[in-house]
């Protein structure tokens, strides 16, 4: 069974959104991260410098998992905090990664426009949990619950 995160950008968001979610995808950790004290929590880190990856993953809740978009970031992290959970992000479909991926255990992050059926089969084959993100329309949430996706990431469009 599929589980669904909620991605969020800014406290506002986090405070205005925060519901009946299995968890949270933070886009922009470093102001806020604090606040989030329940579910599984996805951290990205893609866009932030090492010293603020540091941080963030100083202050970041226990079992949660990083999101990075290279090696040296997940060594990094690694490093900081031998625990922590590492998804790799990828925003399209590369083969090559695979080997990469499955050598130092990391889970992954894929663009839902990226996925297919035998790519999970592929990633879970070597015990890979799979988070389709960048969501927002139902349909596509129902197509990645039928395609036994681990993650869901589903991103507001209307504010309550």
């Amino acid at each position: 069974m599929s589980k669904i995160l909620l991605k969020v950008s800014s406290e506002l968001d986090f405070q205005t959104y925060n519901g009946d979610y299995d968890g949270v995808y933070f886009s922009n950790p470093k102001e806020y991260i604090c606040f989030h004290d329940k579910g599984e929590t996805f951290i990205d880190l893609c866009a932030l410098s090492p010293s603020d990856g540091l941080e963030v993953s100083r202050r970041a809740p226990k079992n949660s998992t990083f999101v990075v978009d290279d090696v040296m970031k997940a060594i990094f992290i690694k490093s900081v905090n031998p625990t922590a959970k590492i998804s790799y992000y990828l925003d399209g479909y590369n083969e090559n990664l695979i080997p990469i991926i499955k050598a130092n255990g990391f889970d992954v992050t894929v663009k839902y426009t990226a996925l297919a059926p035998e790519r999970i089969d592929k990633f879970h084959d070597f015990g890979a949990k799979v988070n389709g993100k960048e969501l927002s329309r139902l349909d596509e949430v129902g197509v990645l619950k039928y395609w036994q996706v681990d993650y869901i990431t589903i991103i507001p469009q209307i504010k309550p």
